[in-house]
């Protein structure tokens, strides 16, 4: 146990779909929902918003059951405002409460980190992730998105996010044909889920299902 953070336990938005096992991301190929998705252009990316029906298909594992959401545009661009104002800041909350698991998990367990070098390296990666904040807004403009509307297990109304970089060079047909083609399977992927909150405007990272 006594391995350093990133060695064993490097948790990022991208990084959490090693957890999605193959049989919730098959590529969807219905054409009547496909035909349903909205194509939102937004100058240097496109917003693909998926039909409360796909929901079906997203959320098709027994565990992640959700009633599903038609969206508007509207609501979309609004998503945006938040997601370009609020990504910096929700990354960091979010790898915060990393490194407070890893520290507490440490109290509980006396030794299974080597403390010394663990906070050697927290103090490094909050350096460069300070210093990323500009590749960060770049990332963001340089990468098209999947929208769909849910509700969570605790009643909300949620916008799941895909993030998908334009260097995969995927058409709008492809897009728009499901949130989980099979380069959600490699490993080292930077395609990324968010959450929208509705009712508090709220991003967060990997935290509401």
């Amino acid at each position: 146990m006594k391995k350093l953070l990133f060695e064993l336990f490097y948790i990022s938005s991208i990084q959490c779909y090693s957890q999605i096992e193959l049989s919730e991301i098959t590529v969807y190929k219905d054409t009547i929902i496909s035909s349903k998705v909205k194509i939102v252009d937004f100058g240097k990316y496109k917003g693909f918003v998926f039909p409360k029906e796909y929901g079906l298909v997203r959320f098709s594992h027994p565990k992640e059951k959700r009633e599903c959401f038609d969206i508007d545009t509207i609501l979309v661009r609004k998503i945006e405002e938040e997601l370009t104002r609020q990504y910096y800041s929700a990354q960091k909350y979010f790898m915060e409460q990393r490194y407070n698991e890893i520290y507490e998990y440490e109290r509980k367990y006396p030794g299974s980190y080597i403390l010394k070098d663990l906070k050697k390296e927290e103090k490094q990666y909050w350096k460069s992730f300070e210093k990323n904040k500009d590749n960060m807004e770049k990332y963001l403009e340089d990468s098209d998105r999947q929208y769909i509307g849910y509700i969570s297990n605790k009643g909300e109304k949620i916008i799941q996010i895909q993030i998908t970089p334009r260097h995969y060079n995927y058409d709008d047909n492809f897009m728009k044909k499901g949130f989980s083609p099979i380069w959600l399977t490699q490993e080292g992927s930077d395609i990324e889920i968010i959450h929208y909150h509705l009712f508090t405007n709220k991003i967060t990272i990997n935290e509401d299902y």
